[in-house]
């Protein structure tokens, strides 16, 4: 399968970018890129999704595997918002973190079934 690709970001937290890409070919996508070129392919094994960072805390990665569960896509994207908050200095309180996860989840779900 060809990759799909598509950008989200946050209506507050404007200067931060989630990276989605749909991908069967974890090891192809993550070459794309200069961030995840050398994260190896072992490091995710039969993973259905994987996320990385940038040290500034400017930009995180999302690889999903078109049959990731919904499960799935809300654990990595967990650690996407988490990194997202502490890179701002924010703190973890049950709102705002409800808030931006439900947020996330939604368009990385809906990007991945195709809507």
């Amino acid at each position: 399968m060809k990759a799909r690709l598509t950008h989200v970001e946050f209506p507050v937290f404007s200067d931060f970018i989630v990276h989605i890409e749909v991908t069967s070919d974890f090891k192809k996508s993550f070459s794309k890129y200069p961030l995840t070129e050398n994260i190896p392919e072992e490091e995710c094994g039969s993973c259905e999704a994987m996320t990385a960072h940038d040290d500034e805390g400017s930009i995180s990665f999302l690889f999903i595997k078109p049959n990731a569960s919904v499960g799935t896509i809300a654990h990595e994207s967990w650690h996407v918002i988490k990194r997202m908050l502490d890179t701002r200095g924010v703190d973890l309180d049950n709102e705002t973190v409800a808030y931006h996860l439900g947020y996330l989840v939604d368009k990385v779900f809906q990007f991945v079934r195709g809507k």
